[in-house]
């Protein structure tokens, strides 16, 4: 009989973890970005690999090309959970390597 119960509790703990998972996931990352804003002054904001894709008209695994081959530099927080650029950085880079794309305005 306990068996059963722990079977049906660690379903149910398991559900709601689930359920809660994507949100939490989010509240990290958002917590994360704004720690790594913080420690760089305001002109020189982080930017998300979806910020430089936007701001590029790029496909993220454009992004993740120009990354791995050394195009695009970029940071990684302690344990390289979360990848950010700094927008003077990618600017810089593709001055020098440029490609068809030009920066949106910012």
């Amino acid at each position: 009989m306990p068996n059963n119960f722990e079977n049906i509790l660690g379903q149910t703990v398991r559900e709601q973890l689930t359920a809660i998972l994507p949100d939490l996931t989010e509240a990290v990352s958002q917590s994360v970005m704004t720690r790594i804003s913080e420690a760089f002054p305001k002109e020189e904001k982080p930017l998300s690999t979806e910020e430089v894709c936007r701001l590029f008209d790029i496909h993220p695994q454009t992004a993740n090309r120009w990354r791995r081959i050394g195009r695009l530099p970029y940071h990684e927080t302690p344990g390289g959970r979360k990848v950010f650029y700094l927008y003077s950085e990618v600017l810089e880079a593709l001055k020098q390597n440029p490609s068809k794309r030009k920066p949106k305005a910012r």
